[in-house]
């Protein structure tokens, strides 16, 4: 089963041509950055295979402790944060209010199998754009991703 809880802005249904056979040709990332920090290796490897695939430039972190280095490196700079919740040396709701307080206009996509909707709540109130929770499929993270991305 896929789930995706979305604030308001994005809970809109996809539109037509997302919902056609060509919903993986749709996208071009046009160069946008995505910063994904998950401790696991696979998420990261399909992430950056798969959003590399259709133009976005992807750089992972296995967890918040490093997420958090790259991003400081350059907060002005990224397009979207990909964010999972359960990870060593520091989690995903402490790397979110990091991140938010940083650049409270930073878009976070919070990606994980972990639901405690009340921290999740909590968290897109405060201003995450939404959950993905996984298992998710390539289809709802692309339709996803043209909201969140603005392409």
């Amino acid at each position: 089963m896929f789930s995706l809880f979305a604030s308001p802005e994005f809970a809109s249904r996809p539109s037509g041509s997302d919902t056609s056979e060509n919903w993986l040709t749709s996208i071009d990332g046009q160069g946008k950055r995505i910063l994904v920090i998950d401790d696991e290796y696979l998420i990261r490897h399909l992430m950056t295979d798969v959003l590399s695939s259709v133009n976005f430039r992807v750089v992972t972190a296995p967890d918040g402790e490093e997420g958090m280095r790259l991003y400081r490196e350059a907060p002005e700079s990224w397009d979207l944060v990909i964010l999972d919740m359960v990870m060593p040396v520091m989690n995903g709701e402490e790397v979110f209010r990091q991140i938010i307080t940083q650049n409270p206009s930073q878009r976070v996509l919070i990606c994980s199998g972990y639901n405690d909707r009340y921290e999740v709540d909590s968290m897109i109130q405060d201003g995450a754009i939404g959950l993905l929770a996984k298992p998710f499929n390539l289809r709802e993270l692309f339709t996803f991703l043209k909201k969140s991305t603005d392409i």
